[in-house]
């Protein structure tokens, strides 16, 4: 899947994606969570740890829940919703 972030243009794909949380333990998170590999993961951390190596220069803060959660679900990744 290829789409823009932070004016960059980036690259993945679900398979990039499980490789790069293998072994990797959840941050806390609020609301928004995705399931990689059988453990429940922040939105916001599977994106961004799948990306830092090739959209340098991009930061955490670069990307909000509503945006990880977008390529998350296109990519064929259930959100889960915590309130």
């Amino acid at each position: 899947m290829v789409f823009m972030l932070s004016g960059r243009q980036c690259q993945l794909s679900k398979e990039e994606v499980e490789r790069t949380m293998t072994g990797v333990q959840p941050i806390k998170g609020r609301h928004y969570f995705v399931s990689v590999n059988g453990e429940k993961y922040p939105v916001t951390q599977v994106l961004y740890l799948s990306l830092r190596k090739q959209c340098g220069g991009l930061s955490l803060l670069d990307i909000s829940n509503n945006i990880a959660k977008n390529i998350m679900s296109q990519m064929g990744f259930e959100i889960i919703e915590e309130k």
